[in-house]
């Protein structure tokens, strides 16, 4: 949202595996954060990770395909 809270989310793993999480619901191990997501450039500061941006259609796609997958618990 507009102070960096995460209203839902979605992670994708390198072994392709995918969990989400909203308010209500919580699969595959993903929660939603307990603190507001710190700015891009502290996130992309961290050699671990590799942040990208992407468009809202980008990730209403993803959101919606977070249910196709054969990973048990997530269907």
């Amino acid at each position: 949202d507009d102070h960096r809270w995460e209203r839902r989310k979605v992670e994708v793993f390198a072994d392709g595996s995918k969990g989400y999480a909203t308010k209500g619901e919580e699969r595959g191990g993903t929660r939603l954060g307990l603190v507001p997501l710190p700015p891009f450039d502290e996130i992309a500061a961290d050699p671990q990770f590799l942040p990208e941006e992407i468009t809202e259609e980008e990730f209403e796609a993803v959101w919606r395909a977070r249910l196709e997958t054969g990973v048990p618990g997530l269907n």
